[in-house]
């Protein structure tokens, strides 16, 4: 009974880790886009961005810098489409 009660917490702990990472790589990625945003390549943050909202399209940090993407590009009703989407 221990060793089945010991086996369940760390397959819980091995878990979280993975997701831990993936939570990280997620930032990090967002990160990076926030970047080539800002350093006028915005084709490639929208294919990073795109990937990251297929995993989840509801990612409030992707879908905020699809808009800025739009905005940069004078798609106003665009990004106000997208910031709508997360509200």
């Amino acid at each position: 009974m221990l060793r089945q009660l010991l086996r369940n917490v760390f397959e819980r702990f091995r878990a979280a880790a993975g997701t831990m990472r993936q939570d990280r790589s997620r930032t990090g990625r967002i990160a990076h886009a926030a970047a080539l945003i800002d350093g006028e390549d915005p084709a490639r943050a929208s294919r990073l961005l795109a990937s990251i909202v297929a995993a989840r399209p509801d990612d409030a940090q992707a879908l905020h810098h699809f808009a800025r993407i739009a905005l940069k590009q004078d798609r106003v009703d665009e990004a106000i489409a997208i910031a709508s989407r997360r509200a």
